[in-house]
């Protein structure tokens, strides 16, 4: 997330050592642990509300084309058309006139 290698982070906590002292240090890191759990919820809260914002006109568009185009394409309307004249031409065939 913040790209600190083993190194810096030991760099890190030794100044914050030196600095709080050892009994003040254990009470910072557990404060510093809340406050980033509440960071990443409400960056995750955030990410997944823009995501639904982002998804959503999408699906409405394609809903709305859904319902526009017709449900029957090109080879389907000449499947039926072919399926129509081969039971005319059998009734025409059975007719006895």
């Amino acid at each position: 997330m913040f790209n600190i290698g083993g190194g810096e982070l030991l760099v890190i906590f030794l100044v914050a050592l030196v600095v709080l002292g050892p009994t003040r240090l254990p009470e910072v890191a557990r404060q510093a642990g809340k406050w980033m759990g509440e960071f990443r919820k409400i960056s995750n809260g955030f990410q997944s509300e823009v995501r639904q914002a982002m998804n959503d006109p999408v699906s409405t568009v394609v809903k709305k084309a859904e319902i526009a185009t017709p449900a029957t394409s090109t080879a389907t309307k000449d499947a039926a058309a072919a399926a129509d004249e081969a039971s005319a031409d059998s009734q025409l065939d059975q007719d006895p006139a």
